[in-house]
């Protein structure tokens, strides 16, 4: 995972925070729910300042209510496509979440799985 997480950074990164694909036909820069699986990652591995930094890119490209578009112009940062999509949306959120439940000591006890969160 470590391996496939610094490819897609090294390879596959739009604006120095977006993910795409690194062969990608359908859409040329980076979609948002890639880009919050890398920021969910960066936090299990402990790269804060990477999911911090991620983070900001991703609310700087949200819309004027906050929610996230499908993915985002690899040649015109200020252009976004599906705009809002729930799925980007939902990881977006999944993404910010995965920190408040380690501050919140949240775990197995009430149900939920936080593998590689506890310290």
């Amino acid at each position: 995972m470590q391996k496939t997480h610094e490819y897609y950074k090294k390879n596959a990164s739009y604006y120095n925070e977006g993910i795409g694909y690194s062969e990608q036909e359908y859409h040329h820069g980076p979609w948002i729910f890639n880009t919050c699986a890398g920021a969910q990652y960066s936090y299990l591995i402990g790269d804060y300042d990477h999911y911090e930094t991620t983070l900001t890119w991703l609310r700087n490209h949200s819309n004027a209510y906050g929610l996230m578009p499908e993915a985002i112009d690899g040649e015109d940062e200020s252009r976004c496509f599906i705009n809002p999509l729930t799925w980007a949306c939902s990881e977006y959120v999944a993404a910010v979440f995965i920190q408040l439940m380690k501050k919140e000591n949240v775990g197995d006890e009430n149900g939920i799985s936080l593998h590689g969160l506890k310290e």
